[in-house]
């Protein structure tokens, strides 16, 4: 059994990027006899706010990625500013230029981006060895196997952009909920019989077997805006 915790926070101020991991696994063997069996299971549960991207506030022209937005911004830009409707730093075309620089600190905090995944591994095996049991000939086995896999993946995507104004170029007018989830599912049964023998100087190795697998996929998606 093991038990493991992952925790990573990001560098810049607000809602991500940081990253969040838990899982639980456990292994176990049995023999007597005739008879092998394995299982395993795991357990796994991460929690991950992305880095907010300048695409998701809806911003007119093309806009480089935050964290290079970020170097561009002008030293007489508040990142606070109490005399703001939202209170962040706003850039003032009339007395900081053109260089129409974007508070990135504020739009990390005012955006969303989440991703809460669980996932689930089971894994078996079960290992007979019919030649001990038929009390076949030194130098002769027969071995029947099955495995067993069960995977399941569930994740819970959640977006949110409100309403905010840090300049005529900078601003988005309809607030935007997603909201969705996904399910992935796997499902494997594989059944093997070997024979092997000796025949004087030969060896003659046989295997046989089914499998059967399933793959399934579920995704449901949701949105709103004009939040008020």
């Amino acid at each position: 059994y093991s038990l493991d915790y992952f925790d990573r926070k990001g560098t810049l101020e607000g809602m991500g990027p940081d990253y969040t991991r838990y899982s639980v696994k456990a292994n176990n063997t049995f023999e007597k006899g005739i008879f092998k069996i394995g299982t395993s299971l795991t357990y796994t549960h991460t929690d991950q706010n992305s880095l907010n991207s300048t695409a998701n506030g809806s911003f007119a022209g093309g806009n480089p990625p935050m964290v290079v937005k970020l170097l561009q911004l002008i030293p007489t830009m508040k990142v606070y500013d109490d005399t703001t409707a939202n209170g962040w730093g706003t850039y003032d075309l009339n007395t900081m230029g053109q260089s129409y620089s974007l508070n990135i600190i504020a739009v990390n905090n005012m955006m969303e981006q989440n991703v809460e995944v669980n996932r689930i591994l089971a894994t078996g095996y079960a290992d007979v060895a019919l030649g001990d049991l038929f009390k076949m000939k030194k130098g002769s086995s027969l071995n029947y196997k099955v495995n067993l896999s069960y995977n399941k993946i569930q994740a819970h995507d959640f977006s949110w952009v409100p309403e905010f104004y840090f300049s005529d170029f900078y601003s988005n007018t309809v607030a935007k909920l997603n909201e969705g989830d996904r399910i992935y599912t796997n499902q494997l049964i594989e059944n093997t019989l070997n024979y092997k023998t000796e025949l004087g100087k030969h060896k003659i190795d046989l295997l046989g077997g089914y499998m059967f697998q399933r793959d399934d996929y579920y995704t449901t998606a949701a949105s709103a805006q004009g939040f008020t």
